[in-house]
């Protein structure tokens, strides 16, 4: 799963500054930077925002194929594997990259995520259409944060996560009139929340129901009832999800043996991860990467 540094680095091919914070960053795209990353398969461990202002960006976002459109907001959710299958020449955005903690923290976070998780979960659509003033009130914000970001001023990292609260705002109160934004999250969701925040943090270590129950101090057996009830998916399917989408990512991205995929991934051995693969794929982690040309 990739950091904010190295997704900038290793997938956009951007050059970053060693100074550049990694809490929060935004960046505009176009087709020939968005080309760098075609047909890569990645996950990231921060949430992002994409506004589009021109063309179109199709994209496989955790199985669903989706389409981001001018005068859209795509929410994107830490440890959900992407792939960018194509770029219109046209295509203009901007993105704003943020740390987890960083947004779970703002008192609209229960809502918004709500509005935006658990949507894409039951296959609908996580790209929002906006009204245009909302939109280009937004990327103003992202404008605002990219000016402070590229200058010597003190303390801009911390204004940047200011200009940053002023955007959850507005686009809070704009998909709370798009969405069901206006049911307040529940207590039950919320706990669902806490734990899809901290899965991305133990998944590699940590793979069973109890690690997390405990860690969210509540029962196995509750746990495991809020998240199918919620989600649809058990904990063990959510923790092979983020498994799976790592397994993938390394397989398409580098040229790491199954071996040492299987080692980075904390598996008892190549057997076991090939396995574990299988079942989850329908096909070993050789042939599948052989299916995919996704390697240069």
């Amino acid at each position: 799963m990739y950091s904010i540094k190295r997704f900038l680095t290793e997938i956009v091919g951007l050059e970053v500054a060693e100074s550049a914070s990694d809490k929060i960053y935004c960046f505009e795209s176009d087709n020939r930077l968005l080309s760098h990353s075609m047909l890569m398969k990645w996950d990231l461990n921060s949430f992002s925002f994409t506004l589009v202002s021109r063309g179109e960006c199709r994209i496989v976002y955790n199985g669903l194929e989706l389409a981001l459109s001018p005068y859209e907001i795509f929410v994107y959710n830490p440890g959900l594997p992407v792939e960018i299958l194509s770029v219109s020449e046209d295509y203009q955005a901007v993105t704003l990259l943020i740390k987890n903690d960083i947004i779970l923290e703002n008192r609209f976070a229960r809502d918004f995520i709500k509005a935006t998780y658990f949507p894409m979960i039951h296959d609908r659509r996580p790209n929002i259409p906006l009204p245009k003033e909302v939109f280009r009130r937004l990327k103003g914000h992202f404008h605002e944060i990219i000016g402070y970001q590229n200058s010597d001023l003190l303390l801009k990292t911390e204004a940047s996560l200011m200009l940053f609260s002023l955007f959850l705002i507005d686009l809070y109160n704009a998909l709370k009139a798009e969405t069901n934004m206006n049911a307040v999250a529940s207590r039950q969701e919320y706990q669902v929340i806490q734990f899809l925040h901290i899965l991305p943090k133990y998944y590699l270590h940590h793979r069973s129901l109890d690690f997390y129950a405990d860690l969210l101090q509540v029962s196995p057996v509750y746990l495991s009832r809020v998240v199918k009830g919620v989600t649809g998916l058990t904990v063990i399917q959510h923790v092979n999800q983020l498994l799976m989408s790592s397994a993938e990512c390394l397989l398409l991205t580098t040229t790491m043996s199954v071996k040492e995929i299987a080692a980075q991934l904390l598996f008892a051995d190549q057997a076991t991860f090939s396995k574990f693969f299988k079942r989850l794929k329908g096909k070993s982690p050789t042939e599948y990467r052989r299916t995919h040309t996704t390697l240069s």
